[in-house]
């Protein structure tokens, strides 16, 4: 009995393959040569994942939900710091200065660390990498002079008036550099165009933060420090800057909590207050359990 002939096998098309470099969006591992159907070996994230778009809606949520965060408390930090000048220059109310302006400018360096976070992923390093990380630093500066220049007021008034400029000086590059950088950023949102309105805020807070140093400039050389015309415009000229930071930050907040939702489905207030539930109910059980 002859062996019936073989079957011969379906040519089955072998898996699509990642063929150049490509960075996995939740831990950065090359995915270069892994079929599209697999996953990350680092991280387990499915590597069809990886290949979409740049959009901040298609990045890793952990990442997502850090920068919202990070630009909620740096938009209450403004907020908080242009009701405490208000307040100070009304009232004069010595604690607004020392305890108030200090804690709006560590709320603003932490949320812009937080804001500034690095993509996982490492998408967009190359374009806007060292601007993120210079915005990350002179957050740091700007709450650093401020601290200086709170605990210098019981200096001489020269030597006080004399570190003002300095602290002009790095709130003015902060302002700018983070400007800059949300508009960067907001070319990964659905509303890439915004990058334009970021550009002219950056434009208009340089200027007047230019404005601002002349005008201190000139309080400085002046006798007495008393000019009450330069003394106005100095109060006038950086209420307007903190203005224009307050909307550009409150705007992109927007434009960030809309790309959340659309990656996880919920806001970062929702996802932070289920984790807060979850270790709530993980601390009760474990003291359940030791009783």
């Amino acid at each position: 009995m002859e062996p019936s002939p073989a079957i011969p096998l379906p040519n089955i098309p072998p898996p699509e393959s990642v063929l150049n470099d490509l960075p996995c969006r939740t831990c950065g591992y090359n995915l270069r040569m892994l079929a599209t159907s697999c996953v990350c070996p680092e991280c387990a994230t499915p590597v069809v994942k990886s290949l979409r778009s740049e959009l901040l809606r298609e990045a890793d949520p952990n990442w997502l939900a850090t920068m919202h965060i990070g630009c909620k408390l740096a938009y209450t930090g403004i907020w908080a710091a242009w009701i405490s000048i208000i307040f100070f220059q009304i009232f004069r109310f010595k604690p607004i200065n020392t305890f108030a302006m200090p804690a709006a400018a560590a709320t603003i360096a932490l949320g812009t660390w937080m804001l500034c976070a690095p993509d996982p992923s490492g998408i967009g390093e190359d374009r806007y990498g060292r601007l993120r990380i210079w915005t990350r630093g002179l957050g740091i500066v700007q709450f650093g002079a401020l601290l200086i220049l709170v605990l210098s007021r019981s200096a001489h008034l020269s030597y006080y008036f004399l570190l003002q400029g300095p602290e002009m000086l790095a709130r003015a590059a902060w302002g700018a550099t983070l400007l800059w950088y949300l508009d960067r950023l907001a070319s990964r949102t659905w509303q890439s165009k915004m990058g334009t309105g970021y550009r002219m805020r950056a434009m208009l807070f340089l200027g007047i933060s230019a404005i601002s140093l002349a005008i201190w400039a000139g309080q400085y050389l002046s006798p007495g420090f008393k000019n009450p015309i330069q003394w106005g415009f100095g109060i006038f000229f950086p209420w307007i800057n903190i203005l224009v930071l307050y909307g550009a930050v409150g705007s992109f907040d927007k434009v960030l909590k809309a790309e959340v939702t659309a990656r996880t489905g919920r806001t970062v207030w929702r996802t932070a207050g289920s984790f807060l539930y979850s270790a709530g109910q993980l601390f009760r059980s474990k003291n359940a359990n030791n009783k």
